[in-house]
């Protein structure tokens, strides 16, 4: 006689079933791990964002004050302004608002040597998840601007 006995397509199954299992786990936690990383992915997107935004700005800017929070001043017509909310940052320019949805907390502001207003370096903490990204920008004067800014504040 060939065939299978009752125990063995009773074994067969259960195996098989077992197999099922594992698989269907696996994917759960695969598709869970691919959520995640897909958030961290935006996440640092956005930290990217605001790390160029604020460089450009730093970059391009006349004048870098700190009173509370961060100011840009471009050619004494235009200013960027950078708030630090608890879930997300936003920089105002004109009529234009960009919001950066990223943990951020400025973590230094130094002045330029000599100064007592203008910023020459700037570093923010952002999260992404439970890392922590500290984004840093700096600010080269020209000298004719220091002197021009020392000789306004006095």
């Amino acid at each position: 006689m060939k065939g299978f006995t009752i125990f063995e397509a009773v074994v067969a199954m259960m195996l098989t079933a077992l197999l099922a299992i594992l698989v269907i786990a696996g994917v759960g936690f695969y598709q869970r791990m691919f959520g995640v990383v897909i958030d961290s992915g935006d996440k640092q997107r956005e930290i990217n964002l605001f790390y160029f935004a604020l460089s450009n700005d730093m970059e391009k800017a006349d004048e870098v004050l700190f009173d509370g929070e961060l100011q840009f001043v471009f050619d004494k017509n235009s200013v960027s302004f950078y708030e630090m909310e608890d879930d997300k940052i936003i920089r105002k320019v004109n009529f234009e608002t960009d919001t950066f949805y990223v943990h951020g907390k400025i973590e230094t502001v130094e002045l330029v040597e000599g100064s007592e207003h203008l910023i020459g370096f700037i570093q923010v903490n952002c999260l992404n998840g439970e890392l922590v990204f500290p984004v840093s920008v700096q600010k080269q004067y020209a000298l004719g601007a220091l002197i021009q800014n020392q000789k306004t504040w006095q």
